[in-house]
């Protein structure tokens, strides 16, 4: 379950934010990130970024500022690297999946960047996860989503009071 905190920060641009996060690691030579955007309605806009350090690594960036969790141990089977072994396994798919527009202005969608230097994939999912198609972008959207459940299932997010990387990336 996701904690809120009742003083968002104002005049955050959680685009630039997570971009910021991401540069961030770049600059600290991680060179395997996947960044998953969601939006549904008035529901708090989140990005989430995973990436591989000795071990996978996620960061939650929202409204209320950037969180990573609080213990890992009741997640250790989703500590894997799952994400970019289908990804590496199912790149040619996702790169060529026809991906429908969406026909209504105000609709869930989903987002998702993945950087494996050099390459960079960027997927828009119209529907979300919540789509009918069964194409290999909606299933990797549906994997990402299965990880994030059982992640706030078996823990809960805290505030990443250090931001070291982003302190080092502004220096």
């Amino acid at each position: 379950m996701q904690r809120q905190l009742r003083n968002p920060v104002p005049n955050v641009s959680l685009f630039e934010e997570s971009k910021t996060f991401t540069d961030s690691l770049i600059a600290n030579g991680v060179d395997t990130i996947l960044v998953y955007h969601k939006q549904h309605g008035m529901y708090l806009r989140s990005y989430y970024i995973f990436w591989k350090g000795e071990q996978l690594e996620v960061r939650l960036i929202n409204e209320n500022g950037i969180f990573n969790l609080n213990s890992w141990d009741m997640v250790g089977l989703y500590r894997n690297e799952r994400l970019f072994e289908f990804y590496q396994k199912h790149e040619k798919e996702l790169n060529q999946s026809t991906i429908p527009e969406a026909s209504i202005s105000h609709y869930p969608y989903v987002d998702i960047a993945v950087i494996i230097d050099p390459k960079l994939l960027e997927l828009h999912l119209p529907w979300g996860v919540i789509s009918s198609f069964d194409s290999s972008p909606y299933q990797f959207a549906r994997l990402i989503e299965s990880i994030l459940f059982n992640i706030e299932q078996s823990t809960y997010w805290e505030k990443d009071e250090k931001n070291v990387l982003l302190k080092n990336s502004k220096n």
